[in-house]
């Protein structure tokens, strides 16, 4: 305004102005932005997770199903001399093998959920989110 100038009521002589304070809340803002984005790729990492799992679950039971009635067809044929031992030994150790990379899965699974569980809740805490 310029010396003299007639002034309305309510009309602002002085705009006063922080740019430290328009810096600091700007910088806050991309943090909150950049920790809900951390947010999001864990939770979405932990869906990719969770559903990976549940692939490789019912591909293994899968596998586990079929081995089981092969097993129950050779251990026939070999009481009908059609099969020789080691053949039946061998789908007896796929069948096994199977059996243990599920245990191994299934553990897996509730490990890597609680581990980003946790680096939630820690986001969560620490970034005030």
């Amino acid at each position: 305004m310029d010396d003299g100038t007639l002034l309305k009521a309510g009309q602002p002589i002085v705009v006063l102005s922080n740019t430290q304070l328009q810096l600091e809340v700007m910088r806050n803002e991309a943090a909150v932005t950049e920790q809900l984005n951390n947010m999001r790729t864990i939770e979405l990492s932990l869906e990719q997770n969770r559903l990976n799992h549940k692939r490789n679950l019912i591909e293994i039971e899968y596998e586990i199903k079929k081995l089981n009635r092969q097993l129950t067809r050779e251990q026939s044929a070999l009481a009908a001399g059609n099969l020789t031992l080691s053949a039946l030994e061998q789908t007896t150790d796929l069948l096994d093998y199977y059996k243990q990379r599920k245990q191994i899965t299934l553990e897996s699974q509730k490990t890597d959920a609680l581990m980003q569980e946790h680096q939630l809740k820690f986001l969560t805490l620490s970034g005030g989110v």
